[in-house]
């Protein structure tokens, strides 16, 4: 798409640029352009492969700069994908199955409906060194962490790149085997199922939703989320009464009747992944919106404007977990809901800025009504759902297993590797030649979108159409063509 980009770029400035008089030797320009281009490949290629350029880019805004255009878009083309493991065998990939207890859990192991909560750019502000606040900002997420399982969650990324962390969460894969940058979004999940949450807890006879207060595209996920076993996709175009930030962003509050919404609408039990979106930037007095906002020194030297607009978008999440937590209480199933943030802001936070000294570094927390314990343990995003699945002893899943037992052996890394390469690349080994995970039909919406009559007055250029699920996102075609509309 952004090679497309770029050539639409060059014909309109060549169309455009100033015509000479004298001939141009379009044979030499095409040599000119392509040696340069293959040189710019090579050189990339070069540096990637002996280190001597970086090639993870964990905030991908700043390897642009740090790196320049040319090399970070030529780098995502070349460098894309896992590739293949010099040990990568059907003996090897055998012997890695073989080692795995191959239980599944009990079968009558409680089945708890499971929430996971993904909060955009959120973490504990009270680890920022150089600020004091008047109170504690995060009084719920606070009280969480002292009282349910938690502790540090490890993230791909730092200043975007929220699918990446999605990604890790729902598939217990990582990303430090695909290509630098890489959105595997955009590349694999287009081609490939995948085993992950969703379908590993559709083994237990759960429904899996997913829900997003944002466009539905956003990153693909109405394309990708059938090649990971969700079944319904609830996204902002199927929500009513959005209210936004200053920063045109929609507010999480709406989530909490679409999380209801969704437990409701099955007889059984169900998985429901949430993605906020609140928080995000850009941080701007247009956040605050003159609303109060809570009092708090640093030093002149930072972005107080930004900061004053983030701290009020961070204490708006921690009171939509709160009311959240409110409104699970009222439901009488047992619940599970884990709740982490998926990066650091785009604020330029520093290590040395930051209590725990690592910007790649979130929390997370798992709320129940089941009294469910465990010490406070640091995990990776890849390792956060086999955690999860292991305290309620599920161990669906090739990777959920593996996850579970072999954390501690000296070949985890190398042969978490071999089972991401074989799954998505390889020959599928481990599943004996054949994915068994069939894309899912992706229902969008709960809610039917239905017509129950049109009426037109002669003389009149206005057409009514009654109905019911019809949202702010609704569009009306007459002969394909789109017309306007209000309601």
């Amino acid at each position: 798409m952004i090679l497309v980009l770029v050539l639409i770029g060059i014909i309109i400035i060549a169309i455009r640029a100033p015509k000479h008089k004298e001939k141009i030797h379009y044979l030499r320009s095409i040599i000119v352009v392509a040696t340069l281009s293959a040189l710019v490949v090579l050189f990339s290629v070069i540096g990637s492969q002996t280190q001597i350029l970086e090639s993870r880019f964990g905030n991908l805004a700043a390897a642009y700069e740090n790196y320049g255009f040319a090399y970070c878009l030529s780098n995502s083309f070349i460098d894309t994908g896992i590739k293949k493991p010099q040990t990568y065998s059907e003996e090897t990939m055998n012997g890695i199955i073989n080692d795995l207890n191959q239980d599944d859990g009990a079968e009558d192991a409680a089945t708890p409906n499971i929430i996971f909560i993904q909060l955009e750019s959120f973490f504990d502000i009270n680890y920022l060194k150089n600020v004091q606040f008047s109170e504690n900002p995060l009084p719920n997420f606070t009280k969480l962490k002292e009282e349910y399982p938690s502790g540090f969650l490890n993230v791909p990324s730092v200043g975007a790149g929220t699918a990446n962390t999605e990604f890790e969460v729902i598939t217990g894969m990582s990303l430090d085997y695909f290509g630098a940058g890489e959105y595997p979004y955009k590349t694999i999940l287009l081609e490939e199922t995948c085993e992950s949450l969703p379908y590993n807890l559709k083994e237990r006879g759960y429904n899996a939703f997913a829900i997003h207060n944002n466009r539905a595209s956003f990153y693909g996920r109405n394309e990708v989320f059938c090649s990971l076993g969700f079944d319904t996709f609830i996204s902002k175009e199927y929500m009513q009464d959005l209210e936004y930030t200053g920063a045109s962003w929609a507010k999480d509050e709406c989530l909490i009747d679409e999380i209801l919404k969704s437990l409701n609408s099955t007889e059984n039990q169900d998985f429901v992944y949430t993605i906020t979106v609140e928080g995000h930037g850009k941080y701007s007095s247009k956040v605050l919106d003159g609303t109060e906002t809570l009092e708090f020194t640093m030093p002149d030297n930072y972005d107080q404007e930004a900061y004053a607009a983030f701290f009020k978008l961070q204490q708006d999440v921690d009171q939509f977990i709160g009311d959240l937590i409110d409104a699970l209480e009222q439901v009488d199933e047992e619940t599970v809901l884990v709740m982490y943030g998926d990066h650091l802001p785009s604020l330029e936070i520093q290590a040395s800025d930051l209590e725990n000294g690592n910007v790649y570094q979130t929390e997370y927390v798992i709320w129940n009504n089941m009294d469910l314990k465990a010490e406070r343990k640091d995990l990776s995003t890849y390792q956060l759902s086999a955690y999860v699945m292991d305290l309620l002893e599920f161990h669906n899943g090739v990777l959920t297993k593996f996850h579970q037992q072999e954390q501690d052996s000296m070949s985890y890394l190398k042969n978490l590797e071999l089972l991401e390469y074989d799954m998505l690349y390889g020959k599928k080994y481990i599943y004996d030649g054949e994915n068994p995970y069939e894309a899912t039909t992706l229902q969008m919406g709960i809610d039917p979108i239905t017509i129950s009559e049109i009426l037109y007055f002669e003389g009149t250029e206005t057409v009514y159409i009654k109905g019911e699920g019809f949202t702010e996102a609704s569009r009306v075609y007459i002969n394909d063509e789109r017309e306007s509309t209000s309601q």
